[in-house]
């Protein structure tokens, strides 16, 4: 019987030690566009911030408790910040769209089946890429 159980948590370990490297390689692909994805949830969050604080001014203006001078001026300033922001946004989604479509049109050469970027095999019919 204790023979059985260390012959299952030997071949548990040897299992977890083959699948690591497959693993490793799925997680460093899967967290790429994670932390692309959190740069245009942070570029997006600051952009709504400014644009949030550009209508707050305008409220406070209106209510009189900015002179029309400093309201201009941190108007202009607040308007700045977001075309740059918007910018940034543009050409983060510009470049994950690149890579999402040039990560798509790669295929085999021998067989023509979609392969992956950092694919060294083709896993229909085995050709080197």
């Amino acid at each position: 019987m204790e023979g059985i159980v260390v012959a299952v948590a030997l071949a548990f370990v040897i299992a977890i030690v083959v699948y690591a490297p497959f693993n490793k390689r799925n997680q460093e692909s899967i967290a790429r566009p994670a932390k692309e994805n959190e740069q245009l949830a942070d570029l997006t969050a600051r952009k709504n911030g400014i644009l949030l604080a550009i209508k707050d001014l305008g409220f406070e203006f209106e209510q009189g408790k900015l002179s029309e001078k400093d309201y201009l001026e941190l108007r202009d300033r607040y308007e700045q910040q977001a075309i740059a922001l918007l910018k940034q946004i543009d050409d983060l989604k510009a470049e994950l769209a690149s890579k999402r479509s040039s990560s798509r049109k790669k295929s085999c050469p021998a067989c023509g089946t979609p392969t992956r970027e950092g694919q060294k095999f083709c896993v229909n019919c085995g050709a080197e890429q």
